[in-house]
């Protein structure tokens, strides 16, 4: 039963124009300040635009709040990249292959 709740309760951050540079590993060095961080991803494939983009998951909503609040606009190896709540929806086609 507890497991159910954590997973009903988990929440990803899209994280937008990312340094080429920067792996899953970069996320999530970013994006643990509070503590409460699942994972992190980086796929190969990047946006229409050029652009990478990642993933990072949170136990809760509050967390997710408070570091999109944190890092949106935030200046990381020359990018300023933009932090918000993560839509998913399967008929958006938003990458082109590497």
């Amino acid at each position: 039963m507890g497991d159910r709740k954590v997973k009903d309760n988990l929440r990803t951050i899209f994280v937008y124009n990312i340094p080429y540079r920067m792996d899953w590993k970069g996320l999530w060095v970013l994006f643990q300040f509070y503590r409460n961080l699942l994972d992190a991803f980086v796929p190969v494939k990047r946006s229409m635009e050029g652009k990478n983009f990642g993933f990072v998951r949170f136990t809760n909503l509050e967390t997710a709040q408070r570091e999109i609040s944190r890092l949106d606009g935030f200046v990381i190896l020359g990018k300023k990249i933009w932090v918000k709540m993560a839509k998913f929806s399967g008929k958006r086609k938003i990458w082109k292959k590497v």
